[in-house]
Parts: C-alpha cells; sequence; structure tokens
C-alpha cells in the first residue's frame, strides 16, 4: 500500500501488518547487533507523527501547496510526517490511548505568517504573561480556551492525546483543540468508566486495555465550515498481551519525557469554531 492510499481501519488483529514473526535460526543469527539498523537512537531524530484532521484550508488538501497529498479530503486524518491517509469521517479510526497531555501551544497567528513557538504547561499563569482572552471583534464573547500574548501570539489549549494505531502498532499524537476538546471531555469520561476489579480493589484500566474509535464530524456556524474530532464508541478489549505491552512501553516512555512528537502545524478550524464552556478542561 503507498503511502496516498487510504487506509483501512478495523479493530486490532493479532496478525499486524509491518510486523514479520521470525523462527528462521539463521535469519535471526543475521540480524543478531543489527535490529534497526539505519534508524536513529537519538530521541530528537524519531519525533512521534501527529494525526490531524484534512480541513478546508489545510495546505495538503491544496495542489498548489508543496504539503499537498493526492485523494486526501476534507474529513479524513492524516500522519503528518508519512502522508497516511484514513477514512476517519466514513469509518473512523481505531486508537489505543497511552498518556494524554493538556498544554498551552504557542502560535503566530495564521494571518500574519504562521509559526509554532512551543508549547506551555496547562497551569501556566496567564497574568504573569500579561496574556488577555481571545476576542474576535468587541461584541464576541471572549474565549477561554485562546489568550492573545502582548507580542500577538496565540496561546491556544490543546489536548494531545499519544496513543497507538492498533493496525499497524504505530504510535502517533491526536492533538485536540477548539471544538475538538469536547472529544476529549468525552473520552475521558468513557476512559474513566472502564474499570476492573483487581482482588479487593476496583480500579481504572490502562487506556489502551480498550479499543476506542475516533470519527471526524462535519460542523458549521456563521464562520465557516469544519471537521472535529469525536468519540465514535468502543470496539471492544484489547485482548492482544503483545499489544498492550507495547502500549505500556511507550505510556511509561511519555510518563518520562523521553518521547518528542514531530513539529505541528497551525489549526485550520476557523475562529469561530469555538469550544463550549464545558468541554474546556479544567
Amino acid at each position: 500500500m503507498s503511502k496516498n492510499e487510504v487506509a483501512p481501519v478495523q479493530p486490532a488483529r493479532i496478525n499486524v501488518p509491518g510486523i514479520v514473526k521470525v523462527e528462521d535460526a539463521e535469519l535471526l543469527k543475521e540480524l543478531e547487533g543489527v535490529a534497526g539498523a539505519g534508524l536513529s537512537d537519538s530521541i530528537e531524530d524519531q519525533g512521534t507523527p501527529l494525526l490531524y484532521i484534512a480541513q478546508k484550508g489545510s495546505p495538503q488538501v491544496d495542489e498548489r501547496d508543496a504539503k499537498f497529498i493526492k485523494d486526501l479530503k476534507q474529513g479524513m486524518a492524516f500522519n503528518n510526517l508519512t502522508g497516511q491517509m484514513y477514512d476517519a469521517e466514513h469509518v473512523g479510526l481505531p486508537f489505543l490511548p497511552c498518556f494524554m497531555r493538556v498544554t498551552w501551544d504557542e502560535w503566530t497567528p495564521r494571518n500574519q505568517g504562521g509559526g509554532f513557538h512551543g508549547s506551555h504547561p496547562r497551569n501556566t499563569d496567564m497574568a504573569a504573561l500579561k496574556a488577555v482572552p481571545f476576542k474576535r471583534d468587541e461584541k464576541s464573547k471572549a474565549r477561554r480556551d485562546i489568550y492573545v500574548l502582548p507580542d500577538g501570539h496565540e496561546l491556544k489549549l490543546t489536548a494531545k492525546y499519544y496513543g497507538v494505531l492498533p493496525e499497524t502498532w504505530s504510535p502517533i499524537v491526536i492533538p485536540m483543540a477548539s471544538t475538538s476538546l469536547g472529544c476529549s471531555s468525552r473520552l475521558q469520561a468513557m476512559i474513566k468508566e472502564q474499570k476492573l476489579q483487581v482482588g479487593n480493589s476496583i480500579i481504572v484500566k490502562p487506556a489502551y486495555f480498550t479499543n476506542f474509535r475516533l470519527k471526524t464530524v462535519y460542523d458549521t456556524n456563521d464562520d465557516g465550515t469544519w471537521f472535529r474530532w469525536e468519540v465514535a464508541g468502543i470496539d471492544g478489549p484489547n485482548e492482544n498481551k503483545e499489544l498492550r505491552n507495547f502500549c505500556k512501553a511507550f505510556a511509561l516512555a511519555c510518563q518520562n519525557n523521553e518521547v518528542k512528537e514531530a513539529a505541528p502545524q497551525p489549526d485550520s478550524v476557523p475562529v469561530g469554531g469555538a469550544p463550549n464552556d464545558d468541554d474546556i478542561p479544567v
């Protein structure tokens, strides 16, 4: 399958594409000491790709843009490093969450050329930064998910889900901002409902014990149209122990700040695409 073909998205399988089980003794000997040859051992060179929704204003759907991806349509999801596409609107996307972090991502506004300037912790003191809530105009309600710094940069509240695509065992980061913050709130609520009884204790399962399915949903208002993330439901438990161990290793690496994400891209959602106040994490 080429990177520009739409990947099938089905629940996780035991036989994982791209992973070959080797039992031949001669080949095993040949592989000794050279596993991963050609792959950098530096975390800085192994940025985990991000999964984005193709929007009306995304450069990936513009034939004149260098980032154009053939056959990518609005509402589809795509890997920002490989260009792999997923029919997230009609089929959905199986996803195993392993770690979640909320940050304030600092951007130069798109109408000023764009540009990412790093992330700030969720508990950042906005008053200390002299940041003020974003307002589209004097009549608009101030937004709680975007703040503006004195130099004009914008701080956008972003929930980042570090997880694994079970079909290919691929680590991925899904950023959720603007109206997609509602998806994050609902996903968190669903994760909390997944429990195990261990001895006399009831614990919340690691999220990757459950096959969640995400999808993209069309949305619109007077300011424009866009797609946002939504939780389509649960496909069932993740019963593949080897895959769970893979997810555990990724989760621990995330907790230890050993996972570096690829460079993000600006959000193409219209300014009017604001989340409901109840969807903004506290």
